[in-house]
């Protein structure tokens, strides 16, 4: 049962999108930020996740690089950045009625492998993994939301959701990049 609802906007895509490239929310690694677009280069449409990163010199994060990130089999693309940090580029085009979903805000539409995978990212504290369930399964909820909210619990079954949509100016990164490419013949950074 919800005590409380969660107010602040909170990252859509870190939430919903990153799950499904399966890295566990255990790893000491984990991203600055998700985005759905960046710069002129990607836009929401393109399907393509965008995962910023601290980039490291230390064996752990050379190991969660090569595996995780690089080695995943939805990278698509590597940027650095100006201020030092790493965008991992994601080709999402596999879960494209998913990412269609997302763009519309309607989690508790997404497919059941997308809703478990999405579940199990967030399984390791009570306290996400609540409210996550809340919004992917809706009907569960419902009562306790209008109870929360003091409203008419047939107005809240009418709407559907329980999470607003994402928003997308907030889903968009602006950054200066550095002039590098990914050579995936040698698995090497090379600057141009």
């Amino acid at each position: 049962m919800l005590n409380s609802l969660y107010t602040d906007y909170f990252q859509k895509s870190k939430a919903f999108l990153y799950p499904v490239l399966s890295i566990s929310k255990k790893s000491s690694v984990t991203p600055i930020m998700t985005y759905v677009a960046l710069n002129d280069i990607y836009e929401p449409k393109d399907m393509k996740l965008i995962c910023e990163f601290h980039l490291r010199d230390d064996i752990e994060y050379k190991l969660f690089e090569k595996t995780k990130l690089l080695g995943n089999n939805l990278f698509y693309e590597f940027y650095e950045t100006s201020k030092g940090t790493g965008l991992y580029i994601f080709d999402l085009s596999s879960f494209a009625e998913d990412w269609e979903l997302f763009l519309e805000g309607k989690y508790s539409k997404f497919t059941l492998s997308t809703k478990a995978l999405i579940f199990l990212h967030h399984s390791t504290n009570k306290y996400h993994k609540l409210y996550i369930d809340s919004y992917l399964n809706p009907d569960n909820y419902y009562e306790d939301y209008a109870t929360l909210l003091g409203c008419d619990l047939q107005i809240l079954k009418k709407v559907g959701e329980l999470c607003d949509k994402p928003n997308l100016h907030k889903e968009s990164l602006q950054v200066k990049l550095k002039n590098i490419t990914f050579d995936t013949s040698e698995s090497k950074l090379k600057k141009l």
